[in-house]
């Protein structure tokens, strides 16, 4: 990896020298925050870990060069920096890559956040398991920058990653594999449905009592068709498919119309055989949005969110325990925080394993604009019963809501925050932020 990231420096380097016109861009941020404890959920969830329930201040930075040739080939180079308390390290990279794109192939090398999806309402970022819950995880993305056609109203997106969990995790070093396709009918001029499946494997690294796991190319093959593990793996891999799995089969309906864009969705999840054939339905996402053109109204948003089912009766396949892995303790977070659906968290006493993955939500989130000012809110009622192996005799519930208001300016946008959480199980959450950003 560190020989192909040298190689891959210099030839963007080299590139430099021969691109005729650069364009620069980026953003500065402060922002201060006041909390009666901490920050309620939704002014510092999927945030990428730019700030957490702990911070009072925030310092950040980004800026990136872009530019194109006549052939359609894209450079690009990123780099964000934030220093915010609440945190054990303080000052970190947010981003760091370098991206080429031309007509075919989209490929980004380092750490890179996902792109904000439906102006940021959505509860998981439009993507049940890598939500932006968690700081940019380094690694390599493959990716179609566009629908290539099929035949007649079909077309298809593929994407091929790599990345390595490098913070403090109980199997250090450990790596993921991803992979998706989809397919997309343009059923007419203004409406298509899209279908896709994302398979992401945590693999290889080193484990505290096993040693190094199974990590060779011969293993890459069998995290990649999900095949089971050799001799060399611990027992439960040698039954079932090496490493940890887990994936989402995701259904998409759009229509745009004169007046707007009408979306509907569900992000199905699974992590074996019996949540890839629907046995734990209705587990996952259920998702409407509508966004009007020409409206003071920008967007409206719903989503309703579950995670009760697990394959119950399905039998050996049942309790899917979701984000959670006996080998991979850590389970599917990095860094303290889950990489997928923030509602699942990280248990608190052992920092090891989910706490809670019996969910239900009812989550809603608006968008509006009017002269220089846009006001964005969200409101989540979820209500929270522990885990299959720990579940909780009384639900606790929760209500995490959330106002921003940004006004813009010549020099720069003003930003006010207010969140304020309702809990049944501990005490009632209030805290208000002020920020000031610039763009160049």
């Amino acid at each position: 990896m560190r020989t192909f990231v040298l190689v891959w420096v210099c030839t963007f380097l080299s590139a430099t020298a021969f691109a005729q016109d650069w364009d620069f861009s980026g953003m500065a941020q402060i922002q201060g925050f006041y909390a009666n404890q901490e920050l309620p959920w939704w002014m510092y969830t999927n945030s990428s870990n730019t700030q957490n329930a702990n911070t009072n201040g925030l310092g950040y930075a980004f800026a990136k060069a872009q530019t194109e040739y006549s052939n359609g080939v894209r450079l690009e180079a990123g780099v964000g920096l934030m220093y915010r308390d609440g945190f054990t390290d303080r000052f970190q990279r947010s981003e760091l890559y370098l991206r080429f794109s031309n007509r075919w192939l989209k490929a980004t090398l380092g750490s890179a956040n996902p792109e904000i999806a439906l102006d940021g309402l959505s509860s998981t970022n439009a993507n049940v398991l890598w939500s932006g819950n968690n700081r940019a995880i380094p690694g390599l993305l493959l990716e179609s920058p566009r629908p290539i056609p099929l035949w007649s109203i079909f077309s298809f997106e593929y994407a091929l990653g790599h990345y390595l969990l490098n913070d403090d995790r109980f199997v250090d070093n450990t790596q993921i594999h991803y992979k998706q396709v989809a397919i997309t009918a343009q059923l007419s001029a203004k409406s298509k449905v899209t279908g896709s499946l994302h398979h992401y494997a945590q693999w290889g690294g080193t484990h505290p009592e096993l040693g190094e796991l199974p990590s060779g190319f011969g293993d890459f093959v069998k995290v990649v068709f999900a095949q089971s593990a050799g001799d060399n793996a611990e027992f439960n891999e040698q039954l079932n498919a090496l490493g940890n799995h887990l994936g989402a089969i995701n259904a998409h309906y759009q229509y745009d119309g004169t007046a707007g864009v009408f979306q509907a969705y569900h992000q199905h999840l699974f992590e074996d055989a019996s949540g890839l054939g629907f046995v734990n339905f209705p587990d996952g996402v259920w998702g409407l949005s509508y966004a009007p053109k020409a409206s003071w109204i920008k967007r409206v948003l719903y989503e309703y969110v579950t995670t009760v089912d697990q394959s119950k009766g399905a039998g050996r396949s049942a309790g899917d325990n979701y984000f959670s892995n006996k080998g991979y303790r850590s389970g599917w977070t990095y860094e303290g925080t889950t990489i997928g659906l923030p509602f699942i968290r990280l248990n608190p006493q052992t920092g090891l394993g989910i706490s809670n993955n019996l969910i239900k939500a009812h989550h809603l989130g608006a968008l509006f604009s009017w002269n220089s000012f846009d006001l964005s809110t969200k409101i989540s009622f979820v209500e929270d019963a522990g885990s299959p192996s720990n579940p909780l005799e009384r639900p606790e519930e929760h209500i995490y809501s959330y106002l921003g208001l940004v006004y813009h300016t010549d020099y720069g946008d003003l930003r006010l925050d207010i969140g304020a959480d309702a809990n049944s199980s501990s005490s009632d959450l209030f805290g208000i932020g002020l920020g000031y950003q610039y763009r160049f």
